[in-house]
């Protein structure tokens, strides 16, 4: 009551002062004098201040010092001014402020995405110095622009100063009221389909992560050509909160495909094939796959995966198969029955049978799968004649039945197109002659790669492949090297070994959304195991530590609903190789 009467008076009494004020215009200033500070410098006062000893006094300048006094933040009301008369004709001017109170506590109330411990730490406002109200509207400021950045919507309240120095900042997040899907006209998906794999749902707080995480998720399905996600303010019917509508616009791709094709080859055969696919059968995200070979190559292809078989998000696939294709490798395959190959002998290798896989993901970038594959393999030695495929002796053959495990860690933002992220994959196989096999043996690969962004549309993207496999390993389950998937600039299984090591760097520049151009470099060799005899070599012989080869160049990327048509100019140290390709490398 004291101070409020005090605070009244000198209210009077300056009032009454001021309005006397302009008898003092003019005069000369002989000092300054600031009351009430505690904490500010006086120096720091007067700095702000245009009025000084030797100066006129102005009214307006005073009015002018007074406001700059108020703007440095340090005090919880305007100051105010008293000219005083001295005996020789000057004037004495007297300001006094009323400061704000030293900091004792910043306390959050509403905070449940951030801990208070993070906001504090981006505050400029310190706990023990004098509140500056400035700094204090700064730092709201940058507590929302923190909220957003991350991937959060944050209300900051008006700040409560309590009189024991406490400042209460109350923060009202945001929280998801309705989540919508928007498929467009007859879609075939199926809206459970969309549903299972979007987390986000209403009364959640809402998160940019939760529907990046979402949206990536969608990608993966492959379904989807594009993935939008509308974001709106809406008022939470329940508390009448602020709040945000998140709507789930997406656009199929094509999904199902048939076509059917008859050629001839360079090797003289005649070669036709059907095949039908759908990699969203039924709306439900189920693949299915059947491609069938006719005439002078004959073979058939299925495979059908199952995404969500239960509630833990597993999937899983079968794979028949009775599929043929050659190898050309230049470096020696060492025949069973004798005999020396030259750059006439190529290889024929006939795969039939059973491959079965289960996949369960732990959390959004962590999965697990188990696979189990039985297989009855014959690899051929031919000879080509004049363009004529004349029939060897079988090279190797048997049965092949393994279990496989691998862990695979994917960060990547759009794993068909990245342009950020990590993907890293671990697969140990274990084939036995306990499991129904021929040979016993084990295989391990590891696959490595990275996307970094370079601008808005330039990525660097590199690949580290490693392999090995222990125990009696037949030809066909070595590593092949060489060609548009391993070290462009080269043939197609050029190197052949019981060990892999594979660099890969491309820089991908996009021209338009279904054009890229790339510029690559290729490090690799297979090496180790009696099939590594280089018959290019000026002295053949089989190689137990790897002579790293080179290759390099440029390509185009064709994005199509299918996949990337991939073109390739490689140049490597035995000259150079044009590759085409279809579906991504890495």
């Amino acid at each position: 009551m004291v101070r409020w009467f005090w605070l009244l008076w000198v209210g009077v009494f300056l009032l009454a002062s001021w309005a006397k004020a302009q008898e003092f215009e003019g005069r000369e200033v002989a000092e300054v004098r600031v009351e009430g500070n505690q904490n500010v410098p006086t120096e720091s006062i007067l700095l702000v201040m245009d009025t000084k000893p030797g100066r006129p006094f102005s009214r307006e300048r005073i009015r002018q010092d007074l406001q700059a006094i108020y703007d440095m933040g340090f005090f919880s009301k305007a100051p105010v001014a008293l000219p005083l008369p001295t005996p020789e004709g000057r004037v004495i001017v007297v300001v006094r402020v009323f400061e704000n109170p030293v900091v004792k506590d910043i306390v959050f109330e509403g905070n449940t995405a951030i801990p208070s411990e993070k906001l504090k730490a981006i505050m400029r406002t310190e706990v023990g110095k004098i509140l500056n109200t400035r700094t204090l509207q700064r730092d709201l400021d940058r507590l929302e622009e923190f909220y957003q950045d991350s991937g959060f919507f944050a209300q900051i309240g008006v700040p409560d100063l309590r009189p024991d120095g406490t400042i209460v900042i109350p923060i009202l997040e945001a929280k998801v009221v309705s989540v919508k899907l928007d498929l467009g006209k007859k879609p075939k998906t199926k809206e459970k389909t969309v549903w299972r794999e979007i987390n986000l749902r209403p009364g959640q707080l809402f998160t940019r992560r939760t529907i990046e995480e979402d949206r990536r998720r969608l990608f993966l399905l492959d379904i989807f050509e594009e993935v939008n996600v509308d974001i709106k303010p809406a008022e939470d019917p329940q508390t009448g909160n602020p709040g945000v509508e998140v709507i789930y616009r997406l656009k199929e791709k094509r999904t199902g495909l048939a076509n059917a094709g008859l050629g001839y080859s360079s090797r003289n055969e005649i070669v036709g094939f059907v095949a039908v696919q759908d990699t969203n059968f039924r709306g439900t995200a189920q693949q299915l796959r059947l491609m069938v070979e006719f005439f002078d190559r004959k073979g058939f292809d299925f495979y059908y995966y199952r995404p969500w078989v239960d509630n833990k998000r597993t999937g899983i696939a079968i794979n028949l198969f009775d599929r043929s294709f050659f190898r050309e490798p230049t470096t020696a395959v060492a025949l069973t029955g004798g005999g020396t190959l030259d750059e006439n002998v190529l290889f024929s290798e006939e795969r039939r049978g059973l491959r079965l896989s289960a996949r369960r993901p732990k959390g959004d970038y962590f999965w697990q799968e188990v696979k189990m594959r039985l297989e009855r393999v014959r690899f051929a030695q031919h000879q080509l004649i004049n363009g004529q495929i004349v029939q060897g002796p079988t090279s190797d053959q048997g049965w092949i039945s393994g279990i496989a495990y691998s862990r695979l860690w994917d960060t990547r933002d759009f794993p068909f197109d990245p342009s950020s992220g990590t993907y890293f994959e671990g697969e140990l196989e274990l084939a036995s002659k306990l499991l129904g096999g021929s040979r016993t043996f084990a295989k391990l690969t590891l696959d490595w790669r990275r996307y970094v962004p370079k601008g808005k549309t330039t990525v660097l993207a590199t690949r580290l492949l490693l392999g090995t496999t222990v125990g009696a390993t037949p030809v066909f389950e070595n590593f092949f090297v060489g060609g548009a998937e391993t070290l462009r600039g080269y043939t197609i299984d050029r190197f052949v070994g019981r060990n892999m090591v594979v660099f890969n760097a491309e820089l991908r520049r996009r021209f338009r959304k279904e054009l890229q151009g790339v510029l690559f470099l290729d490090i690799g060799d297979a090496f180790g195991g009696p099939n590594s005899l280089d018959l290019r070599a000026p002295v053949p012989a089989r190689r137990s530590t790897p002579r790293l080869k080179v290759g390099y160049g440029f390509g185009v990327r064709f994005i199509t609903p299918f996949g990337p048509l991939r073109f390739d100019f490689g140049f490597g140290e035995e000259g150079s190789r044009t590759h085409f390709s279809v579906g991504a490398a890495f």
